[in-house]
């Protein structure tokens, strides 16, 4: 009639059609093999044309089956003193019958890189491993911020490599950013509905950590370059007393050093702050081998961590190199033939302070070059991230008129031609000239107000007005350090932002500019806000 995990109920119709005496009606029950498991029976009395027969196995029998297994029964009944047997028959209960709970083993936790750590382990069983869930979880403040209906919820769910290990990752941005102590525990579940669970070890998150950025490379002829990145991320507001970027090399013995210092600063929580030094092999005697770049941070508090990195300034393949001369208007992009929409670039004045005076921007791709000297522009691919530095090497050009054709008569060393003597400058004289004096141009003031919409795959930007400015510029990007961007320049305090991707976070931040000499100067930008798309 029915089967259950751990029930079953049969039915049969016993046909009597001589009236003979139906004395007992039975079972027998065998496992999957033919073994006989147990055998029931009911006396009666009946002398009926037919007799149905039902048995329950748990309630007449008082027999507890297994689920998931295979039985086999025969019933039979007495009839006239004569035992008569139906064939034998199959049945399966529900449900599954391997209670053998899976097994975890090689926890571990690694990769912590600022932005989080990853766990994993390897999670084996009898039938099969159906899902692997990391629930984690901070000290502070309980659980609460645990991923909700972690058993179930594919956010807490591992991914299975090829070779049977299951990886987690916990991203700190998914836990309020809390440092302290993080709680991570595995459970392994089968087709079964069997489960183990295993606590990984816990690790601590500091207040801040510094991390290393590889090398942005150019390649010139006996002259490369590189930049050199390191990332503090802060997850609590930190006073710092300094941060050096030191780099050396040693040549024939001699130590050769260049240092860059950032002092007495503050960053504040959940942000990200950069420290980068160009490396020029000019600045090194033309080095060609190992160098050798360390960050120092040290906070108020007297705490110091570092980190240091070396590379090669010799294996290198790429040439961004450009050269021009002072006076020339020059498109970037078309001399470093990264035509492509997918290269951006970065006039990076945290690399060079000095760029504002070498060169200004005209438009998009096209600079003009304003002083001799040597300036570096950073790229990015936004698909692959692949990152060069471009050099634009500034030379001051003379141009020197070709002399007039003339010739030379008798006369020209006459005594009677007459020759100017040099007119004596007195002190008195040289301070009565007058001095020429340079305008300072004040940027506009900061933007103020910043407030983000999100619509659907769309973002609205609104700001209050800056009153000693002639526009505004606005970027919005997928990341806070905005290294792929959109940009919009306008007069009006407000900006929409559209062909976004849905359901995304992205950054924005706005800036006043005023112009002067037909240049741009522009103050500094507004706080950072964020916001999710529809």
């Amino acid at each position: 009639n029915h089967t259950w995990d751990t029930n079953a109920e049969i039915y049969v119709k016993v046909m009597n059609p001589n009236r003979q005496s139906v004395s007992r009606v039975g079972c027998y029950l065998y496992n999957e093999s033919g073994t006989l498991l147990y055998s029931y029976y009911e006396n009666c009395s009946y002398t009926s044309s037919y007799v149905n027969y039902n048995c329950n196995f748990n309630n007449d029998m008082k027999y507890t089956l297994k689920p998931g297994t295979t039985y086999k029964y025969v019933t039979y009944a007495i009839v006239g003193g004569v035992e008569y047997k139906d064939s034998m028959r199959t049945f399966k209960t529900t449900g599954n019958s391997d209670t053998t709970k899976p097994v975890i083993t090689d926890v571990s936790v690694t990769n912590f890189d600022g932005d989080g750590f990853t766990v994993k382990c390897k999670a084996t069983d009898n039938v099969g491993v159906v899902r692997v869930q990391f629930p984690t979880w901070t000290a502070a403040n309980g659980q609460d911020d645990i991923q909700k209906d972690w058993g179930i919820n594919s956010a807490a769910s591992g991914t299975k490599d090829a070779d049977g290990y299951y990886t987690y990752r916990v991203n700190l941005s998914e836990h309020n950013l809390e440092t302290g102590i993080y709680h991570t525990h595995i459970y392994a579940y089968d087709a079964a509905g069997n489960s183990v669970c295993v606590a990984a070890p816990s690790i601590t998150i500091p207040k801040y950590y510094l991390t290393y950025c590889a090398p942005t490379y150019d390649a010139v002829a006996g002259r490369d370059a590189c930049v050199i990145e390191f990332r503090a991320t802060m997850y609590e507001e930190t006073d710092f007393e300094y941060a050096k970027v030191v780099t050396y090399v040693i040549k024939d013995g001699e130590k050769l050093e260049k240092e860059k210092i950032y002092s007495d600063f503050t960053v504040g929580a959940n942000r990200n702050c950069y420290f980068t030094q160009l490396i020029d092999r000019s600045d090194y005697e033309d080095y060609d081998g190992v160098y050798v770049t360390t960050c120092y941070l040290k906070d108020s508090s007297g705490n110091e961590v570092s980190l240091s990195c070396s590379y090669t300034m010799t294996d290198l393949q790429n040439n961004l190199y450009t050269e021009a001369n002072v006076g020339e208007q020059l498109n970037i992009r078309t001399a470093t033939e990264l035509i492509s929409s997918d290269w951006t670039y970065s006039i990076s004045r945290y690399i060079q302070s000095d760029i504002a005076e070498r060169i200004s921007e005209v438009s998009a791709d096209v600079v003009s070059c304003k002083k001799a000297g040597r300036t570096y522009i950073m790229w990015e691919n936004t698909t692959t991230g692949e990152r060069y530095l471009q050099i634009l090497d500034i030379k001051a050009s003379l141009v020197l008129e070709e002399e007039p054709e003339f010739e030379l008569d008798d006369d020209w060393l006459s005594n009677d031609m007459d020759f100017d003597e040099e007119e004596e400058i007195t002190e008195e004289e040289e301070d009565d000239e007058e001095e020429i004096a340079v305008e300072k141009i004040t940027p506009p003031t900061k933007v103020k107000g910043l407030k983000l919409t999100k619509k659907k795959k769309a973002v609205n930007a609104k700001w209050k007005s800056v009153s000693d400015c002639d526009g505004y510029q606005i970027i919005c990007s997928r990341t806070r350090k905005f290294k792929s961007k959109k940009s919009i320049t306008t007069h009006k305090t407000s900006a929409k932002f559209k062909r976004l991707k849905k359901k995304k976070t992205y950054y924005v931040k706005v800036r006043a500019y005023k112009i002067s000499n037909g240049e741009k100067i522009y103050g500094k930008w507004s706080t950072i806000k964020k916001c999710k798309t529809r």
